[in-house]
């Protein structure tokens, strides 16, 4: 799977701001096989590209804001999955630097 959306993503990056909804749909699914394998920084690197192609289709519209549905249900799923990683490195980096000593 992450073989076909990266081979897709080389072809649909030319033009990000017609392709916004299924960058963004690639770079979220990217993101979560990273974050299931705990690759946490990787995972949050293609959730940023996720929320730079919904700026790039936000931005190329008349009225500001006004994105297609889907696109701005993509964007909803970029934010709750970057949450998610984050949240996993805030634990990383506190267990870290508070260890428990058992």
């Amino acid at each position: 799977m992450r073989l076909r959306l990266l081979r897709g993503l080389v072809g649909l990056g030319q033009a990000p701001e017609r392709h916004a909804e299924k960058l963004q749909q690639a770079h979220n699914a990217l993101g979560v096989v990273w974050s299931g394998r705990s690759e946490y920084q990787t995972a949050a690197e293609h959730l940023q590209k996720a929320e730079a192609a919904y700026d790039a289709c936000a931005s190329t519209r008349p009225i500001a804001g006004q994105v297609p549905a889907a696109s701005a249900k993509h964007y909803l799923q970029t934010c709750f999955f970057l949450a998610q990683v984050k949240r996993h490195v805030c634990e990383i980096l506190s267990t870290q630097a508070y260890p428990s000593h058992g």
